[in-house]
């Protein structure tokens, strides 16, 4: 009498549909993280890009409070400047598409009171084309000629 083969369900292994299974959750999981990486890296971007401007902004008004009060207005007014990080030459941001200047700063000075000799409004505007659409970040400061640089 000759003996049949056993059933070779006790030997050790994996069949074709849990490899398959196997397979499409970790390429999901990858994917997943992939997705996760890209992501943060936009967010990374997006930090870079209002970092840049803050830092813009702060230069001008710097550069703003720095100049004799009687001739702020006819030295910055309506004046636009570009855009760099700390230590690079490039700009680091776009201006919107349409811009006059082409540049995505602009200074406006005006004089709440009426009276520009006392009392001076410059607000520092930023409109950039980021990443995620266009992107906007200002502030503003009253300078008056009592505690202004002369």
């Amino acid at each position: 009498m000759m003996k049949q083969p056993g059933n070779k369900r006790g030997i050790g292994g994996f069949t074709l549909i849990e490899v398959l299974v196997a397979t499409v959750i970790l390429v999901t999981a990858v994917l997943g993280l992939a997705q996760v990486s890209v992501a943060t890296n936009q967010l990374h971007s997006t930090g870079l890009e209002k970092a840049a401007a803050i830092h813009a902004v702060e230069r001008e008004l710097a550069a703003v409070a720095a100049t004799n009060f009687t001739t702020i207005t006819a030295t910055h007014d309506t004046r636009g400047f570009s855009v760099t990080l700390p230590g690079m030459v490039n700009a680091a941001l776009r201006s919107i598409k349409g811009d006059a200047d082409g540049l995505p700063g602009t200074i406006r000075i005006t004089a709440p009171t009426g009276d520009p000799a006392h009392l001076l409004e410059i607000r520092v505007v930023i409109d950039w084309q980021g990443r995620h659409g266009p992107q906007h970040y200002e502030r503003t400061i009253r300078l008056s000629s009592l505690g202004a640089a002369s």
